[in-house]
């Protein structure tokens, strides 16, 4: 059999199993469990234990304990693209190596012949050669006694047999069904066998906190309906210690019941001894429900069945309620599948519309509560005309939660409305004279309007009318209404929090990122920060701009490796020692080879890359030092961008390694462009091709502003704004030569060492500084402070010495530098000392001063504000 012939013959297969409201492609989400359930070692990083599930994985003459790398091999582990897994970054490998995976799917081999799949017809061996999908979990024991150092990996069945080149359009939905799977251990040599670990699923099913259930048995979730019969069954199999599955009905902590499928299996030691069991958990209320259902339905098409052989017109009768019963199970599947397959609350609602529209009404309207205000959010009517006509119904009720409206009353009451028949008085109550031309246009004869609850919060209402097709509603309509409502609200409920826990890992993320003024002296700065698409988690990318003494700039951007919690905290760590650092004025190179020292202390699993380079407006140079990051670019004025690769270095916390720093031409109207790897980096593209679009999108663009230069750069790298990584952006320019900020003087002047060169050296700044227009008080102070700095480095200094003057619109830099790698005697002005009088006096004078190291030494320099002398 051809392999299109094959799957077309699977695919109506399927088809078939829907439409007898059998297993389809959603419904084997949960039907699977128990998972596939692996325990391991986190400090050896091997696989020490795994249940009856996961042992069918691998060959039976394969033996435990054994690495993660041998047991992903022996499993067949593939990327879901089909690729074999680099030895090393398997789900599992990561696992034993402290990552939480959050969810990931994995190809496997299809099962062997001997093993049957429940539910999944024979197949001939074309399509067992199909293989399965996995959604791959892993679970770190934190708190668990005795257990810290080991980790739970769960592999859940998405589909036995679903075609993989099928993967990307249904994984999502897939993924979705193992959410609430709850995954307990329990020490059985213990009094009673109590909890030592749950994982958070547990806790958000049950309602308990984790301090609660931990030192306590299971049975706690047990109440006084729990088959009794199902208990002793699972008893029997914990005292003869052999795995177990069983279905109970349980109770969570705010007394409200739910069928819990369980699965108990004994973790045994390499020498065969009992140590732990360990629990796989799935709230499966919903498919007892509907499996409640399903044969309800199933009893009343039997039922009809059975009467159509006694007579024709009881025949037809059975055949229109077994139909009937069919469409609502088939609307329900159908239904509960584009709910699941978005986390888009808006589109979410939009689809629930087009499914129940003609399906179950003519017309609908959907309104959420925002405050205690209705909102009409979604809409739809059987004829594309009357859209509009439905979208002003709706938007002009203008309802609030106190309103004595049927809708109002649904959302306070939380119980479902059916009026069968709708007249005159109704519209009259109901709707505002101002409405009611609209609404007896869109002629409505019977209406259902049923609350959007979850988790017992009514979100919002769906309203269905009927009209021209003139059918009424009765209970039955109802009932599906409210079923439709149930998963509706659910899939809201979900989207939401989802993009409450994105919104806030974004805003987190922005507070740790300093607020960067759009100028800094001598330089125009734009940011952007993007969170990734689809995630909830802080990331480690930041930037920073630190002004520096003399008037220079620091220019930062790093990223620590990872993302959550360890890696935000690490990034803010690094964010204040770089400031730290460039407080001392260490030179690029410096910092790094500090910071590489202080991430290995900080937490040496991290990995960082991070840019430091320094701006000096002086010389219009940019010295810089590269630690592992992606190459900033460069674009001087008529000339074609470049990357700054000179000087690679090894990444933070590596150790391996030695810095070294570059210097450049950073000239009057140049862009530089640093970045982290979320911007340039695409999966199945290489990293290249992302940094070439970014240089081409900084050409030519002299004329925009640096907010323009950031908005083009993002456009052309990722024009759809997907991003699958965080995103860090800074972009800096240098005044064109013609901007008045650019306006500067320079004056060196070398000496040779003599104490007797002061003298001269105020004879030549005197004249110099009155060339370039200082008020005369400030020339006073600024030769004071000439003065004190030059003999200092005479007296306490190496020859050569260098005397630098630098003026700009706002300040004076008075630097005075010498061959003597040490600071002077005084750092710290104290007015009360014997010596370090100059000091002192230049701690008065200068609005700030320092000392910074340089290539052959140091050099002192202190700054005057030009504009307090203007404005006095």
């Amino acid at each position: 059999m051809s392999q299109h012939a094959t799957r077309d013959t699977r695919a109506r297969e399927q088809v078939r199993r829907v439409q007898r409201g059998e297993e389809g492609p959603l419904a084997g989400s949960l039907r699977d469990v128990p998972a596939a359930v692996l325990l391991v070692d986190l400090t050896d990083r091997r696989v020490i234990y795994t249940n009856p599930v996961a042992r069918a994985m691998v060959p039976e003459d394969f033996e435990l304990p054994a690495s993660a790398e041998d047991w992903s091999r022996a499993a067949g582990l593939r990327q879901p693209d089909g690729a074999a897994y680099d030895p090393a970054k398997s789900p599992v490998v990561r696992s034993t190596e402290g990552e939480r995976v959050e969810g990931e799917a994995v190809l496997v081999p299809p099962r062997r012949e001997a093993e049957a799949v429940e539910g999944v017809p024979d197949l001939d061996s074309e399509e067992r050669r199909h293989e399965r999908v996995l959604w791959v979990t892993s679970y770190p024991l934190e708190g668990a006694t005795g257990l810290s150092d080991r980790a739970l990996v769960a592999f859940f069945e998405i589909d036995p047999y679903w075609p993989t080149e099928q993967l990307g359009e249904d994984l999502h939905l897939r993924a979705l069904g193992s959410i609430d799977i709850s995954f307990t251990i329990a020490d059985p040599h213990q009094d009673d066998m109590p909890l030592v670990w749950v994982n958070q699923a547990f806790t958000r099913v049950t309602g308990y906190g984790f301090d609660e259930v931990v030192g306590h048995n299971c049975r706690f979730l047990q109440g006084p309906d729990s088959d009794r019969g199902v208990v002793a069954q699972l008893r029997a199999a914990l005292v003869e210690r052999r795995s177990v599955t069983v279905t109970l009905l349980n109770y969570r902590k705010n007394g409200s019941p739910f069928w819990n499928e369980i699965s108990m299996s004994p973790i045994v030691d390499a020498d065969g001894e009992l140590t732990h069991f360990v629990g796989v958990q799935a709230d499966v209320t919903a498919r007892m429900h509907d499996e409640a259902e399903r044969r309800r339905l199933l009893a009343e098409e039997q039922a009809a069945r059975e009467a159509a052989e006694r007579a024709n017109r009881e025949e037809q009768a059975a055949r229109a309620a077994a139909e009937d019963a069919q469409r609502r199970v088939g609307l329900l599947a159908e239904a509960t599948s584009l709910l699941a397959g978005t986390l888009d609350v808006q589109q979410a609602l939009e689809q629930l519309t087009r499914l129940v529209v003609p399906t179950l009404a003519d017309w609908c309207l959907v309104d959420l509560l925002d405050g205690d205000r209705v909102e009409t959010v979604a809409s739809a009517h059987v004829d594309p005309d009357r859209e509009r006509v439905v979208r002003e119904v709706g938007e002009g009720r203008e309802l609030r939660l106190g309103d004595d409206h049927p809708v109002a009353r649904v959302m306070r009451d939380g119980e479902p409305l059916l009026v069968a028949d709708v007249d005159r008085p109704l519209i009259e109550r109901t709707v505002r004279p101002d409405q009611r031309e609209l609404w007896t246009s869109l002629a409505p004869r019977s209406v259902m309007c049923v609350p959007l609850k979850a988790r017992r919060e009514v979100l919002g209402t769906l309203t269905l009318y009927t009209s021209a097709s003139g059918r009424v509603y009765g209970g039955e309509d109802l009932e599906l209404a409210c079923d439709l409502a149930r998963r509706a609200a659910l899939n809201v409920d979900n989207a939401r929090l989802y993009q409450r826990e994105h919104q806030l890992a974004v805003e987190l993320q922005k507070s740790l990122l300093p607020d960067v003024p759009p100028h800094v002296e001598g330089l125009d700065v734009d940011k952007r920060y993007l969170s990734g698409a689809h995630d909830t988690q802080v990331g480690g990318d930041w930037y920073d701009v630190i002004p520096l003494g003399a008037a220079r700039t620091a220019l930062v951007i790093g990223d620590v490796m990872g993302r959550g919690v360890r890696a935000a905290a690490v990034m803010g760590q690094l964010r204040a020692a770089v400031r730290a650092l460039a407080l001392v004025d260490f030179p690029p190179a410096q910092v790094m080879s500090t910071l590489d020292k202080l991430v290995a202390d900080i937490d040496e699993s991290s990995i960082v890359t991070c840019v430091y380079a320094v701006y000096d407006p002086s010389d219009h140079s940019l010295t810089y030092a590269n630690a592992g990051h992606l190459p900033p670019v460069l674009v001087a004025p008529g000339a074609a961008p470049r990357e700054l690769v000179d000087v690679p270095g090894p990444p933070l916390g590596t150790s391996v390694g030695t810095f070294a720093s570059g210097r450049t031409d950073f000239p009057a109207g140049s862009t530089l462009v640093l970045y982290t790897d979320g911007l340039v980096e695409r999966r199945g593209e290489d990293i290249d091709e992302g940094i070439s679009r970014l240089a081409d999108s900084v050409t030519d663009t002299g004329d925009l502003t640096v907010s323009q230069v950031c908005d083009r750069v993002l456009a052309s790298v990722s024009p759809t704004g997907d991003y699958d990584d965080d995103v860090g952006l800074l972009v800096v320019r240098t005044p064109a030569a013609d901007d008045p900020r650019d306006r500067h003087a320079t004056a060196v002047l070398s000496l040779t060492g003599d104490p007797d060169e002061a003298r001269a050296t105020r004879r030549w700044a005197e004249p110099l500084l009155e060339d370039w227009q200082l008020p005369a008080p400030r020339r006073e102070e600024a030769v004071v402070v000439l003065n004190e700095l030059v003999a200092n480095a005479l007296v306490h200094g190496a020859a050569p010495v260098t005397v630098t003057l630098r003026r700009s619109d706002r300040r004076l830099v008075v630097e005075v530098a010498d061959a003597r790698p040490v600071p002077p005697r005084r750092l710290v002005a104290d007015p009360e000392a014997e010596h370090g009088r100059g000091i002192a006096m230049v701690d008065v004078l200068a609005q700030r001063w320092g000392i910074r190291p340089t290539d052959d030494g140091k050099a002192v320099w202190a700054e005057l504000d030009l504009r307090e002398a203007a404005a006095s």
